[in-house]
Formats: C-alpha cells, structure tokens, sequence
C-alpha cells in the first residue's frame, strides 16, 4: 500500500556543514496516512557521514531506521456478542462503542542524498588582482595574476568583513596600499579536518577552491607561464612579528618551534611551445604546495631564508619600519638556465608569500602577520 505520510519533524544530532563527518541522527514527530487519518508519533534513528565537494555540495550516504503509523478517526459501532448478536441495553436499545483502528510500520533505509549549501550570511573578502591588459584593447583584462586561499577560508564562517581574512588589503604600505598576511584560526570547522589554522598567502598563479577541501596543498597552483626574459632578483618591502604560540595539525600546542614567515620566487620547466605543437597533449603543469620547493623541474630559487622578525608587539606591527629585500635567484637541481627554452616558452615563474613557513602542513602560530609591498622581479639588464 501506498502510504501518504505526513513529514516526520525530527530533531537531528548535527551541527555545521564540515569537509568530512559523522552524524548521529535521532529524533521523533508525527506521522499519518493520507489527510482523514489520525497522527501518531514517529521516530528517527541512524547514522550518516557527509562528504564535502566545496562550500556549497556535500554528498552523504546513511543508514536510517524509521517507525512511522497511523491510527482511524473514532467511528459509532454497534455492539454484538460472541455469537452476533445485537446486545441490548436495560431498556432494549442498541448498544453502540466507538472504535478506531492504528497500525505501524518499521523501516530501513539507505538514503543517498546530494546537499546544496546557501549561505545566508554575508561573507565577502578581497580579490587582490593584477591584469595583463591587450594592447589594442585597453579595457579588456586579459589575465588574473594573483591568489590567495581566501575562497577556502570563507567555508570556515570566521571572517566577519574582508579585512578578517588571512590576506587582506592594508593602508599603510611603503607608497598607498600593500598587503597583510595573518595566520587567522580556522574554527572548529578546521579543527575537525585537522586544518585547525589558515596562513594568510598571496602567489603567482591560481587557487582551486573546489580541491582544497580535499587535497589542500594541490588546491594551490603555483606559477604562470609569462617568463619572457631571465630574472636576476626577487625584490620588495615587508615586516613581520610571529604570533605567540605554534601549533600542529591538531592544534596542539609546539613550544619547542617558533613560527617565521616565506617570501620566494621559483622559475621552473614546462612543455615548451614546440613540445605542446608537436604533442597536443603535452599542457601547462604548474607546481603546487607539495612540490614548489621541491620538484626537480625548478630552475632558479630566490628566498629570504631568515626574515627579520619585528621585535615590538603584534599590536605596533602597522607602524614599525619597513625591512627591503633584493634577494638574487641562484640555479638549482645542477640546471642552467637555457635561452633557447626562454624563447621557447619552456619556464614558468612562481611568487609566494606566505606568514607561516610550514603553513601549507597547517602548523603555524595563529596571528603571525606579515605585510608585504612593492613586490617586484629584477629582470636581465635592469640596474
């Protein structure tokens, strides 16, 4: 029998939508068949776990057991004995009762559900962005150079206005505008994925929000292919102060470490024009927090391997001197850096900025701030 039941309002044991979890459900309501039938109670029981795609899409299979009835409106019967026959009162009437019927049911379901997430609350942050602009077309954009992690972060729900995302615009470069990089707490949402902290970066490339959730340090493609000519040097102005505590993956507590901020800039091999011409399937591969500072295809490194660290408070960082920096690239991996390649299309460049060095495995101290400016690349030929 088809059953039209009424919904079952239960009281589910979950909380906010996360990458990846448990959830306990339990509850109870009202159930019925169809409209002239009589509610009964119901209840709900399983468990589920729910699989987070991005901020928007979780997937989550469970396993439910349901109890759900109905029960007849009272009706006017007449009475009969064991035999059938009418049973009549003192004075000779029929004798009427009234009499309902309820039945139940008990159920097992395994329910494969997709959800969609809509934020309610207001959560913008900054696009830092710089574009390459068609020379025959000086109002079209042609290509987003920078990113940041800020479209993950935004899941977390910790950020009230732009300026409480880990990168944020500041106002008090060197000249106008510059940058500020905090190591911002991630909340409960990045405790549970034990992604317990998020350091403010800025680089060279783009950021696939969709992936971070999952495959966080692949989420972050490092590199353009725009090398046209040999870079010498990696130059800017910055300041940094280290929050006052380091934490692991789990936030707990690593007193023997002290947390220090990155600036660098990497040139690495590609598939050249010639290769992609003559292989089609040959494609731009770009480096990502796994392997930026690591891959056998980087050619030229230029780091500041100890950044001077402000020794005022957090609170006086804003205001403190500027710190300039003209670090030289230097070959790596025993490569020379190959003109021909040049002219070929065979490098990408990648620049990073990140206000905790082992940010990318989520170890860092929350509220390390690093802000940057001026932030530029030293070519072949420049004084």
């Amino acid at each position: 029998m088809l059953l039209m039941l009424l919904p079952l309002l239960c009281l589910a044991g979950t909380g906010a939508v996360h990458a990846q979890k448990w959830q306990l459900k339990v509850g109870g309501g009202l159930a019925s068949q169809g409209v002239h039938n009589r509610v009964v109670g119901a209840y709900k029981i399983g468990v589920a776990y729910e699989y987070e795609f991005d901020q928007h899409w979780t997937f989550s299979p469970g396993l439910m057991f349901y109890g759900k009835g109905w029960r007849t409106p009272d009706e006017s019967v007449a009475c009969v004995d064991d035999d059938g026959n009418p049973m009549l009162n003192e004075s000779g009437q029929q004798v009427y009762s009234l009499m309902s019927r309820s039945a139940s049911a008990n159920y097992v379901e395994v329910p494969l559900l997709f959800n969609y997430y809509y934020r309610l609350a207001e959560s913008r942050y900054v696009v830092l962005s710089e574009f390459e602009v068609d020379k025959n077309d000086a109002t079209t954009p042609q290509r987003d150079y920078w990113a940041s992690g800020n479209s993950a972060y935004a899941v977390t729900g910790m950020a009230k206005n732009p300026q409480e995302y880990p990168t944020a615009p500041a106002n008090n470069g060197v000249e106008g505008f510059a940058v500020k990089l905090s190591t911002s707490d991630a909340g409960e949402h990045g405790l549970k994925i034990k992604m317990p902290i998020a350091a403010g970066n800025l680089f060279l490339g783009s950021f696939n929000s969709t992936q971070a959730m999952l495959f966080p340090r692949k989420a972050t493609r490092f590199g353009l292919p725009l090398l046209t000519e040999r870079p010498v040097a990696l130059r800017g102005s910055y300041k940094y102060k280290a929050g006052p505590e380091m934490v692991d993956a789990t936030k707990t507590p690593q007193p023997a470490l002290h947390d220090t901020a990155d600036i660098y800039a990497v040139v690495y091999e590609i598939a050249t024009k010639s290769e992609i011409a003559a292989d089609p399937k040959k494609k731009f591969v770009p480096l990502n927090g796994d392997d930026v500072l690591s891959s056998d295809r980087i050619v030229l490194m230029a780091r500041i391997n100890k950044p001077v660290e402000f020794e005022g408070t957090l609170a006086e960082l804003e205001t403190a001197p500027w710190v300039s920096f003209n670090e030289p690239f230097h070959l790596l991996n025993g490569k020379t850096f190959s003109e021909e390649r040049l002219k070929d299309n065979g490098y990408a460049i990648a620049i990073v900025a990140t206000s905790s060095r082992q940010g990318a495995y989520f170890i860092g101290a929350i509220g390390s701030t690093l802000y940057i400016d001026e932030l530029r690349i030293v070519w072949e030929g420049e004084e």
